[in-house]
């Protein structure tokens, strides 16, 4: 009798868990979209990451830490601050990562053009007119 409702219950949790796999969630946009646009790589580490997120879920689940933050009022809202305090120093990292990039390629760019205009002294005061152009 045991047997057999714990087989009942291994067949329910494997036909939900194929139902979740074979659904495009977030998890499987995510490392979709990321192998198109930055390789392979990038789309096998987002899934190492999702891997490892959902085994540190299921260990929560299994050993009823669950329950600790659900019973522990302080404990709860530790954890909360905690991790909406690491997801602002993620965005604001990310975002000045990316506005110094974007200036150390904009300087990159303005000091190394290619071109007849290479060799040239930079470029100051009015523009003189010659003929119908405008030179520098």
């Amino acid at each position: 009798m045991l047997r057999d409702h714990a087989a009942r219950i291994l067949v329910a949790v494997l036909c939900d868990r194929s139902r979740a796999v074979l659904h495009a969630r977030a998890a499987v946009l995510l490392v979709v979209s990321l192998s198109l646009t930055r390789g392979a790589s990038a789309g096998f580490q987002s899934s190492l990451g999702i891997l490892t997120a959902n085994a540190l879920y299921f260990m929560i689940s299994a050993t009823s830490l669950g329950a600790l933050l659900l019973a522990s009022w302080e404990l709860f809202t530790l954890v909360t601050w905690c991790g909406a305090a690491y997801l602002i120093w993620s965005g604001a990292r990310k975002w000045f990562l990316e506005s110094r990039s974007r200036h150390d390629s904009s300087v990159l760019a303005a000091h190394s053009s290619s071109g007849p205009e290479r060799n040239l002294p930079p470029r100051t005061g009015r523009p003189a007119r010659t003929g119908s152009y405008l030179c520098r």
